[in-house]
């Protein structure tokens, strides 16, 4: 990709052109037009389908760029009981498995949606923790582009509680 084509992509994420939910389903990536759309909009102004989606897909997103340390320390950690419904509801056992390890590692397996308490908890655990996470590292690589897809799988089924992601962008629908 020539640097002319990078500079253009990211103008279209930041600025995509308005497009249809059903547009965005058929397009290449509609799971990240999806994300980059859900971006754009505040919690507020999302639907319960356009938030759940939006959790889960910040939470892949920072497992992915920093591991699940990361996704659990950030604040898509908040968030994390939205992104084990999901996972309860559309994935495998082996996704269940690996949030139900996740939440072992807190006080009565119950992961605290305020920040500062699960970092305290995080920093206060005992034992080879590097070893511990990158366990979860390499499972969470291994459901990774599954949970993705059944993301785009629920967005899919339900386009009509998507309506929010058509009003950004340039442009008309």
């Amino acid at each position: 990709m020539t640097r002319r084509e990078f500079e253009a992509s990211v103008r279209n994420f930041l600025n995509p052109v308005r497009k249809t939910v059903g547009e965005i389903m058929s397009g290449e990536d509609p799971f990240g037009e999806l994300c980059s759309r859900l971006l754009q909009l505040k919690a507020e102004q999302m639907t319960p389908a356009e938030r759940l989606f939006d959790n889960v897909c910040a939470f892949l997103g920072d497992a992915l760029n920093g591991g699940i340390f990361q996704a659990m320390s950030n604040s898509t950690g908040d968030n994390f009981a939205d992104v084990e419904d999901f996972a309860t509801r559309f994935c495998g056992e082996e996704t269940l498995a690996l949030f139900a390890d996740i939440r072992q590692l807190f006080p009565g397996a119950v992961v605290p949606k305020d920040r500062s308490t699960r970092e305290d908890i995080l920093d206060g655990l005992q034992g080879n923790v590097d070893v511990i996470f990158e366990n979860f590292d390499v499972r969470f690589a291994l459901v990774e582009s599954m949970m993705q897809s059944q993301l785009v799988e629920f967005a899919r089924l339900r386009q009509s509680e998507f309506e929010n992601v058509q009003t950004v962008g340039r442009g008309n629908a």
